[in-house]
């Protein structure tokens, strides 16, 4: 089974280009199946598209394609520059249609050339993989991860762009695979895609790690006798972290003295945050953590009773189903019928596994929730036993996820 593996040059993945040897970050879902792709019997071939982020920057500067060796994979990659020599002499529109028409050129040359039994592409890389499923014929495999609020929008629009997507999505690919993270994967698809074509959502998978010992002396300062209430993710308002400190501050003083409050995350609210921490008077049970290695986070698991998260478009992300997985007793929002936004999810948990607080009065309702656990302890401990027994079954590690993967792949191949 030869595989053309295409996907954009996520920012998990610049570092190991730039430098040549292989340490991914970032988004395991497309680290994690390199690695499996690569080590198939027949040598695949790797193309990394370089995407322009404004009018004169890219992920990796190329002015041209280049054929790189990684240290640490078998296989040569190509990459595809996403600058022309004369940027700086033409319009954005103007360059950005130039830029695609030599990326589809350049990728489908390696389609002829390499002649791939089945190409993968990510959604960035959609139009070529498009036009070798509708004119190559060639077995195609789209990977979706995850569903943003503007590809809801898109299938409503008709400027030309979205015609284009739309028209695209409609290609009668072999398989189509979208991360279900909770934002609605599964509805979007039967509206977005053809009827004909074959699709699947699935959780990511879950690791745990080998903690690294230097980080236990942060971890000293937090009083491991109180309950400890965990919130992480990026410092934005779409992740609720302003209704959760609203939601702290909401607490008795008496409760607010049983508890401390662990935040790990930076982003462009943290200053903001931060004074609103000071304004509420919670400086002596706040702990801010900007960046944990990911090895890490399991020990800051190990200490936490309760895990807050307010996701404003899905819940199944990487960090909650790791602490669904450490059995945390956990507290998300309830579903959104807007876009769909975590009505999976009940498709894995159940309102014994999880704790689901309503969108409307959020910031009291979670306060209510958490003023009742912190005086009731064993309703902490019923949550974690039931939230960790139901990961067992229902979640995996990273190489039994991307195993799975690859055998969907495998099927496309042989039938």
């Amino acid at each position: 089974m030869k595989v053309l593996y295409i996907c954009r040059v996520f920012s998990g993945l610049a570092k190991s280009i730039k430098e040549k040897r292989w340490q991914p970050t970032g988004v395991p879902t497309i680290y994690k199946m390199i690695e499996k792709i690569d080590k198939l019997s027949v040598s695949p071939k790797f193309i990394f598209t370089d995407w322009v982020s404004n009018e004169k920057k890219t992920s990796l500067d190329l002015k041209v394609n280049k054929k790189i060796k990684i240290n640490g994979l078998k296989s040569e990659v190509l990459l595809i520059s996403g600058i022309f020599f004369f940027n700086f002499f033409l319009r954005s529109k103007v360059m950005r249609i130039l830029i695609e028409l030599k990326r589809q050129f350049s990728i489908l040359f390696s389609v002829l050339i390499f002649n791939p039994d089945i190409i993968y592409v990510d959604r960035a890389n959609i139009l070529s993989g498009s036009i070798c499923a509708r004119f190559f014929k060639k077995k195609v495999v789209l990977r979706i991860m995850g569903i943003y609020p503007s590809m809801w929008e898109m299938l409503n629009s008709n400027k030309l762009s979205n015609i284009l997507q739309k028209w695209c999505l409609k290609s009668k690919f072999s398989l189509v695979i979208c991360t279900e993270d909770g934002t609605g994967g599964i509805q979007w698809m039967s509206r977005a895609l053809n009827k004909n074509v074959k699709r699947i959502s699935l959780l990511n998978g879950v690791d745990t790690f080998n903690s690294i010992k230097k980080e236990k002396t942060l971890l000293a300062k937090i009083n491991k006798n109180k309950i400890n209430i965990l919130f992480k993710g990026r410092l934005e308002k779409i992740k609720g972290c302003y209704q959760f400190i609203n939601s702290i501050g909401y607490l008795e003083e008496r409760d607010k003295k049983k508890i401390n409050v662990i935040m790990i995350g930076a982003g462009s609210e943290e200053k903001k945050i931060l004074e609103l921490v000071k304004k509420k008077e919670l400086e002596s049970i706040f702990f801010h953590i900007k960046n944990v290695p990911h090895n890490n986070i399991f020990l800051y698991h190990n200490i936490s009773h309760i895990y807050v998260a307010l996701n404003q478009a899905g819940n199944l992300s990487n960090s909650n189903i790791e602490c669904f997985k450490s059995g945390l007793c956990s507290i998300i929002p309830n579903e959104r019928k807007k876009n769909f936004w975590d009505v999976n999810i009940k498709n894995y948990f159940s309102n014994q596994d999880l704790i689901r607080i309503p969108w409307r009065n959020q910031e009291k309702e979670l306060s209510n929730v958490l003023k009742l656990l912190i005086n009731n302890k064993s309703k902490i401990k019923f949550f974690s036993k039931n939230i960790h027994q139901k990961s067992k079954k229902v979640l995996y590690s990273w190489n039994t996820r991307v195993t799975k993967e690859l055998k969907l792949l495998k099927e496309i191949y042989e039938n």
